[in-house]
């Protein structure tokens, strides 16, 4: 299974915490979504919206051990769907995303999310709650 990232699992030292294994990325762009921040939170989250695009990046044949450990790091806040993102060569690829489920899309914000804030203010302590919330996972 191929999943299409765009906020904090941009940064390796995320998904290391999270997946446990490596895997090949590329470059993305996946049309008619728009990536906002969610209120009180550090990290972004992706809902439809015709005539935008998010960058990110496409893992590719990530296995099922570690689809369930994202599945168990996103939590109930995202929905897993399938996705036509576009490598930079133009070619569309059948990938997964974690996109904000409805009921929790009250909590956007209307402003973007901005990678380079997140880096500079955010991520050492978001990587010490990333290792908190992934010892209490469990097969």
């Amino acid at each position: 299974m191929n999943l299409f990232v765009y906020g904090t699992l941009l940064y390796q030292s995320v998904m290391d915490l999270v997946v446990e294994q490596k895997f090949n990325a590329m470059s993305a762009r996946l049309p008619d979504y728009t990536r906002c921040c969610l209120r009180r939170r550090v990290y972004p989250g992706i809902v439809p919206h015709k005539n935008s695009h998010v960058d990110g990046l496409i893992y590719f044949d990530m296995s099922e051990q570690a689809i369930q450990r994202l599945d168990f790091f996103e939590g109930v806040e995202y929905d897993r769907i399938d996705v036509q993102p576009f490598l930079s060569n133009g070619e569309s690829i059948q990938s997964c995303a974690y996109v904000v489920s409805p009921i929790y899309q009250n909590v956007l914000e209307v402003y973007k999310w901005n990678e380079d804030s997140f880096e500079q203010n955010h991520l050492d302590i978001y990587l010490k709650h990333v290792q908190r919330v992934m010892k209490n996972y469990q097969l």
